[in-house]
This record gives structure tokens, sequence and C-alpha cells, in this order.
């Protein structure tokens, strides 16, 4: 992953790339996660940041689908991330005759 990062320059900052330059081909496009499309990009930043930096090693190599090409990005899947990433909602509590039923199975 290239986090990359978004920067505000004034015009007199900027000049005309030249032509050598321009024939390189493209070698990073912008994409997001399945599981974040449609989400505030400064909240998923604010939630996941630092949880998806200790997951993908720098440079590392990962397994990706690329699910369509959207407006502004890449749609993704990187299943052992995302897998990671769920928030998983914790196991209903039991009821009293559920436990007893549980109890008494385990002792047969």
């Amino acid at each position: 992953f290239d986090f990359a990062m978004v920067k505000t320059v004034p015009n007199s900052d900027l000049r005309r790339a030249s032509s050598t330059i321009c024939k390189f081909p493209v070698l990073a496009v912008k994409c997001c996660l399945e599981s974040w499309v449609g989400k505030d990009e400064k909240e998923a930043l604010q939630e996941y940041g630092a949880k998806i930096v200790k997951l993908m090693e720098e440079y590392g190599n990962v397994e990706v689908e690329v699910l369509e090409e959207c407006d502004k990005f890449m749609k993704i899947k990187i299943e052992s991330v995302e897998n990671k990433l769920l928030i998983k909602e914790p196991p209903q509590a039991l009821s009293r005759a559920e436990l007893l039923k549980l109890k008494l199975k385990n002792v047969k």
C-alpha cells in the first residue's frame, strides 16, 4: 500500500512536466476497499488508519481482487485485510435455560 498524501499548493509552484516524464506508465491508482465504499475518507482514516498500517507490510505483496472502476478510484477487495478490519458483534447472551441445556449436554 502506498499511503499517498494530498497537498494543496499555489499555481505558482506548478510547472509543465517534460515529455520524458510523461512516457512512464501509471504506477499507482487510488483504491478503496470494498467495505469502505461510501464512507467518509476522514472517518475511515480515524477509525482504521493505524490498524491498516499494522496489517499491511510496507511494499509487501498481497492478493487483490479489482472489483470495478469507479469515478475517482478503483474498488478493490483484499480478503486477508478486510476480514481483520471487520468489527465483529459480540455473541448474544444465552438465557439461563439455554445455559442449563448446554451444561446438561456436556455432562452426557
